[in-house]
């Protein structure tokens, strides 16, 4: 049987038992309640930035309407872009230059849609006058 032996230049860690800070006596699973407690807030945070973010832009029903109709696939494709961007300087490449060309895209659209908008006649100029 193999003997085990401490290794030269590292020092044992102190386990003291009656130390132990948190709701359990073991540290896993204080680590454990830490992690699902630092999720569940910024889960929370995240959403409270969100309904802020389209509140403040848009009307109360809109508002409710965009927040409505985020589909699962779209929060996945968000958790997971946004894992990629924080996990790699690649990543954060990839990912903000994607945002940036949306961003540029929605822009142009808008100015596209705003300039061919007033050459459209509106109903009112499309009828004749009532001469009875």
């Amino acid at each position: 049987m193999a003997r085990i032996t401490k290794r030269k230049g590292k020092a044992a860690i102190p386990r003291v038992p009656d130390a132990t800070r948190g709701p359990s006596p073991d540290p896993t699973t204080n680590l454990l309640i830490g992690d699902i407690l630092m999720r569940g807030g910024t889960t929370l945070a995240r959403l409270a930035i969100e309904k802020a973010l389209v509140r403040s832009r848009y009307n109360p029903q809109a508002a409710k309407q965009i927040l409505a109709s985020q589909t699962l696939g779209r929060r996945i494709f968000s958790a997971n872009a946004s894992r990629l961007a924080t996990r790699s300087l690649p990543g954060a490449l990839l990912i903000g230059t994607g945002l940036m060309a949306k961003a540029l895209l929605d822009r142009a659209r808008a100015r596209r849609r705003a300039k061919e908008a007033p050459a459209s006649p509106s109903p009112a100029q499309g009828k004749k006058p009532d001469v009875s």
